[in-house]
């Protein structure tokens, strides 16, 4: 008998689909391949591993940092934080870690063939600035990976995300809280889901405190320092009205605004309070340091390898979603208004 027919045999699959896995095919589930693999190694047929398994010698799992335009995912220090989160996890339950950058506009198939070819044991993406459609190339691979940063309720795999819109939520209704009315939202102008989710939380605490939803208190601005410092400048210029507090998107477009107040000669907190979204080693070193939402970054970094070593060992029968709560980080950018109000 022969070998696929062997191994199709013991793991009750039919011959092409050892071929499919023998040969690292896309197109066959998780728990088939891994079926496979464990008859393969069961019944000795070890000359055959390294064509199928090779990734799985290698013991490397690839953090793939996909740039759809780069206007969110850079050399940030929230970046930094996600990464040497996933770095010391990694080294941690006994892996090496490759970093790749995937460039959309450099034509997917050449990269994930790249990937393919490096043999790795599993994936994680940080899917920020990804659309569930961008997945697809990456599920066709046939290589067990883990969504990070990103959530798509068009697809089921294993994702880690920060709750955006229990972050928004907490820091809008602590400017309620410290009496203000008129809350605006630094919303940025470059579209990914977890500013959706942010916003979405903007707009939940104002109804939680019975306050009007207004749509003119929403300023569109870059997502970098310095087009968050041009866009405000440009709204300041244009007259526009000015609440009494901001929720920001993130730290980095916040910095980038108050820059811009300052310059104007508005100052915070005294006539615009700030509240920010990462907390980022920035937000302490500034004239007023910012008070934000805090993203334990490395943490997500290590969930997600601890969830991709558990699909890679027993298989990931089931897909999880895994959303890591924030919390408020008081400093000084935030005046309590409740004293003076009305």
């Amino acid at each position: 008998m022969s070998v696929l027919k062997a191994v199709a045999k013991e793991a009750g699959v039919s011959v092409s689909t050892v071929s499919l896995v023998l040969n690292n095919k896309p197109g066959i589930s998780m728990k088939t391949r891994q079926r496979v693999l464990s008859v393969v190694d069961l019944l000795g047929y070890h000359d055959y591993m390294p064509r199928m398994a090779g990734r799985g010698q290698q013991k490397s799992i690839q953090f793939v940092l996909y740039k759809k335009h780069g206007h969110v995912v850079s050399d940030t220090p929230f970046f930094s934080s996600v990464l040497e989160g996933v770095e010391e996890q990694v080294k941690k339950v006994g892996y090496s870690l490759l970093v790749t950058y995937v460039y959309e506009a450099q034509g997917m198939e050449s990269q994930v063939n790249d990937i393919k070819a490096s043999n790795c044991a599993g994936m994680i993406l940080l899917a920020t600035e990804m659309n569930h459609q961008d997945i697809s190339p990456f599920a066709h691979t046939g290589i067990p990976f883990v969504v990070l940063d990103s959530y798509f309720e068009e697809i089921v795999d294993d994702t880690v995300v920060i709750n955006n819109m229990q972050g928004a939520f907490l820091a809008t209704r602590y400017l309620c809280e410290k009496g203000h009315l008129n809350i605006g939202y630094l919303r940025s102008s470059v579209s990914i889901n977890n500013f959706y989710e942010r916003r979405d939380g903007y707009r939940k605490a104002l109804a939680y405190r019975k306050i009007a939803y207004q749509r003119d208190l929403e300023f569109s601005i870059g997502s970098t320092v310095e087009t968050a410092y041009s866009d405000m400048k440009q709204h300041l210029q244009s007259g526009r009205k000015l609440p009494t507090a901001f929720f920001a998107d993130n730290d980095i477009i916040a910095i980038g605004a108050m820059r811009a107040m300052k310059e104007a000669g508005i100052r915070v907190p005294e006539d615009v309070s700030m509240v920010g979204f990462d907390d980022i080693p920035m937000c302490t070193m500034l004239e007023v340091p910012l008070t934000t939402i805090r993203v334990p970054k490395r943490y997500i970094g290590k969930l997600a390898v601890d969830r991709l070593v558990e699909v890679l060992n027993n298989g990931g029968d089931s897909n999880v979603k895994i959303e890591v709560c924030t919390q408020l980080v008081e400093r000084d950018s935030v005046r309590d208004i409740t004293s003076i109000k009305g």
